[in-house]
């Protein structure tokens, strides 16, 4: 969880610092952000199709999202703010799902391959919820990241088509990656599925510690909170709103 801190929460002042900037009407400023708005996406979305290492797709994924995050910095509306904490909220929650999950699989560090989360296919409930948070992730209707990243792309159209489109393939290559982690923990063909334990051609056996309380009470009330809003989507809306 140390991990998860320390790829969310370092970069908050900066960009706290940006959406004060951005409030200046810098010129120089917009051109810097459409550009390294542009990078981040080309970087993330590339990098992380091409990672088989748990780590390092995590790490191209949340440069992949830093573009949506500084779409919102760059749209400069009270709506832009509100939309850029919802972001990141919801992101934080939705990672935690997963590192939880990941840390109980012999510690969390000796599980380093994506073909390896198929060991989560011996463990149904967790392997629906593992799922449940990546199709969240990828943004997709109707879950609250499509919300969130909708709302921001109708903010963002008065910066030109060109940011627009980067960010519209930019989701598409997310969604791609995200819903290919599903297809490995689903449906990868495996020769004996026995309990906690998945034998594999390419595949080690790995075991699943068993969930401490603590855990097993941020899984559910964070899967909880998703259920909550993908149900009731007008107040995950109105809370991005609120700006307006």
């Amino acid at each position: 969880m140390t991990s998860l801190f320390l790829i969310i929460f370092p970069k908050l002042p900066y960009f706290f610092l940006l959406f004060r900037l951005s409030a200046l009407s810098n010129l120089m400023l917009e051109k810097y952000l459409l550009i390294v708005i542009m990078l981040t996406t080309i970087v993330g979305g590339l990098g992380a199709l091409i990672q088989t290492k748990i780590s390092r797709f995590i790490a191209f994924s949340v440069i992949m999202n830093n573009s949506f995050l500084l779409a919102a910095v760059l749209a400069g509306s009270a709506t832009s703010f509100f939309i850029f904490l919802s972001f990141i909220a919801f992101y934080f929650l939705l990672l935690s799902i997963v590192f939880v999950i990941l840390q109980n699989v012999k510690g969390g560090a000796q599980i380093n391959n994506l073909k390896e989360l198929i060991i989560l296919k011996g463990h149904p409930l967790l392997a629906f919820i593992f799922a449940f948070t990546f199709l969240a992730l990828a943004g997709l209707p109707p879950f609250t990241f499509f919300i969130i990243k909708f709302t921001l792309l109708s903010q963002i159209m008065s910066q030109g088509y060109l940011l627009l489109a980067f960010l519209l393939i930019g989701s598409i290559v997310t969604a791609y990656y995200y819903i290919r982690i599903i297809k490995i923990i689903n449906f990868s063909t495996v020769s004996r599925v026995n309990g906690p334990e998945i034998e594999h051609k390419e595949v080690k056996a790995f075991y699943i510690y068993p969930i401490s309380k603590a855990q097993s009470l941020i899984i559910s009330l964070f899967f909880m909170l998703n259920i909550l809003f993908l149900f009731f989507p007008k107040f995950m809306y109105m809370i991005i709103t609120s700006g307006i």
